[in-house]
């Protein structure tokens, strides 16, 4: 499971609602990329509270929403000094800005419209002057929750001269569920 793409996961009780994290709603995790020493399958972590003290649930169902694979619905931006760029983008979103931040690495911000891209992901890639693909996972800000728009940057650790191209696209999202989890007691 590569670092740049979408995951999101949340613990739900016996009637299938939300429960909220403890912690101040903190979690921590990361993501492995599939490889020899973990038998060649990616793996994700995630540790959160799903109560304190007493409070904790006996038993959950943990829902993970992601996204993997191979961008889909792409356009192709070709990197060209001193030229204004505008772009429409799936589901009603844009292309909001293509630069170089304060510490001289190439970005890309997309306007994204959240009510019209609920079940799908944006992904960036950037194709280097010698032919290396790069990903990173976006900075979200801004996010309107299900409606509205939010910004999503993706900032690659390369100055913009270096790049010949991005490619912009999108991965559904999808779900799986472990129902009855149990939980240690409390």
């Amino acid at each position: 499971m590569a670092k740049e793409v979408y995951n999101e996961v949340t613990l739900l009780d016996d009637q299938n609602n939300v429960i909220p994290l403890d912690a101040r709603g903190s979690m921590a995790g990361d993501a492995q990329d599939a490889n020899g020493q973990n038998g060649n399958l990616g793996w994700l972590t995630k540790t959160l509270s799903p109560g304190a003290g007493t409070n904790i649930p006996r038993r959950v169902t943990v829902r993970l929403r992601y996204t993997v694979g191979p961008l889909e619905k792409t356009s192709e931006l070709t990197v060209e000094p001193r030229h204004s760029i505008s772009m429409a983008l799936e589901g009603n979103s844009h292309l909001n800005g293509v630069g170089e931040d304060v510490d001289g690495r190439a970005f890309v911000a997309l306007a994204i419209d959240a009510g019209k891209m609920k079940s799908r992901r944006f992904g960036v890639v950037a194709v280097t002057k010698d032919g290396r693909e790069l990903t990173v996972s976006p900075s979200e800000s801004g996010s309107a929750g299900e409606t509205g728009v939010s910004v999503a940057e993706f900032n690659f650790g390369i100055p913009l001269a270096d790049v010949a191209k991005f490619i912009i696209g999108t991965r559904p999202i999808r779900t799986n569920e472990w129902k009855d989890v149990v939980l240690p007691k409390n």
